[in-house]
């Protein structure tokens, strides 16, 4: 019973911050009918030109191809991390590269989005926010078809 609640909750957490990330995404690109507006001006969101730093993006980079979970678990966010070590497993398989895309990156206050490709020929949305300091860490890790 305990591991079907555990499941379940992991489940609906996973829906919230699937549906989350796609509205920013839409949000981010303009392309959202499901954020109606009164009037045009109603759906204007501030997206940030900004630059991810070099420096971030290695940092990422190093954390996802990492095969040390630890290691892994450094470039999520505090909210997120704790998680992400019960479960122990990798994010990407062993060996994999990551090429963090920083031309794509788009932020919004302290949300961002970025692309990443990866070796075995698949593409993610990575979710960011900006912690104290001003790195950006993964909140969220979604696959593009």
């Amino acid at each position: 019973m305990r591991k079907r609640r555990r499941l379940l909750a992991v489940g609906a957490i996973f829906l919230v911050a699937a549906a989350t990330a796609i509205v920013i995404h839409l949000a981010l690109n303009g392309h959202s009918t499901a954020l109606s507006a009164k009037k045009p001006t109603d759906r204007i969101v501030a997206v940030h030109a900004s630059v991810m730093p070099e420096s971030n993006v290695q940092l990422l980079e190093h954390g996802l191809e990492s095969s040390n979970v630890q290691v892994q678990a450094a470039v999520l966010t505090p909210a997120v991390r704790g998680d992400y070590l019960k479960v122990n497993q990798q994010i990407f398989p062993n060996g994999s590269t990551v090429t963090v895309e920083p031309k794509t990156f788009k932020s919004v206050g302290n949300a961002a989005i970025v692309m990443a490709s990866t070796s075995f020929g698949k593409t993610f949305l990575l979710r960011l926010t900006r912690q104290s300091g001003g790195m950006w860490l993964i909140d969220y890790v979604l696959e593009v078809q």
